[in-house]
């Protein structure tokens, strides 16, 4: 796992349930409980050893929460070792999903810093292909999604599919970065509210911008309220 992308809450909650079932008397696979001490905090995580541990105990099926910098020679490794798909593992990822240029970019990103400091540890050990050869067993969990659906967004007024085919269009174009369905849908409706919650509390409760100045605390518990009662279709 990569504590990076998992809140330190879901880090804790994970490990407490595990030692609560070792006392209940479940019986883990002791594999299981030994791949779960990989950590890229703990400076354990050796993309080789793991690799090979997977396919000396024959795993089919992990669940990894890995961003890309560290995932891209992961997968290297599982392709190096031929230990992916039908015949080695799939992987579930455990933290939305990665773009499709992600792997491409981290393989030279890596090469570049690798190149401007030799100290740092170098690129993978693979091209781009190889590394996706072993990455496309992996099931992605998306966050949320856009709506594709006529109806029209409670808080702007614009029609769902609307919102979706605009995002579409523009995530799509030369000069565009890429897609990210998930974080896109989730910030429009983030904006959406935050702008929603202020309108309400200046025009329609009466209050003014003068009013947070970052020692009262009244405003912050006010626009909380508010936060909290709404409840929208987006």
């Amino acid at each position: 796992q990569d504590t990076r992308s998992l809140s330190a809450s879901t880090v804790v909650e994970f490990k407490a349930r595990v030692k609560k079932a070792v006392e209940d008397g479940y019986e883990f696979d002791q594999d299981f409980l030994a791949a779960n001490h990989y950590t890229i905090d703990g400076k354990n995580f050796n993309e080789e050893d793991i690799a090979k541990t997977f396919k000396a105990k024959s795993v089919k099926v992990a669940l990894i929460a890995l961003y890309e910098d560290v995932g891209a020679p992961f997968y290297c490794q599982l392709a190096k070792h031929g230990y992916s798909g039908s015949v080695g593992m799939s992987t579930i990822l455990a933290l939305s999903w990665w773009g499709d240029s992600w792997i491409a970019e981290q393989v030279e990103e890596q090469q570049a810093n690798h190149n401007n400091d030799p100290t740092t540890v170098g690129p993978p050990a693979c091209s781009a292909q190889e590394i996706y050869t072993a990455a496309q067993y992996m099931f992605s969990m998306g966050q949320t999604a856009f709506l594709q659906s006529p109806q029209l967004h409670s808080i702007t007024g614009v029609s769902l599919q609307s919102i979706y085919d605009t995002y579409l269009s523009d995530c799509i174009a030369d000069t565009a970065e890429g897609c990210h369905f998930d974080f896109a849908a989730y910030d429009y409706d983030g904006l959406a509210l935050v702008a929603k919650a202020f309108h309400t509390w200046i025009y329609e409760d009466g209050h003014s911008l003068d009013e947070i100045d970052y020692v009262n605390v009244n405003p912050q518990k006010e626009l909380y309220e508010i936060v909290k009662g709404m409840n929208f279709l987006g």
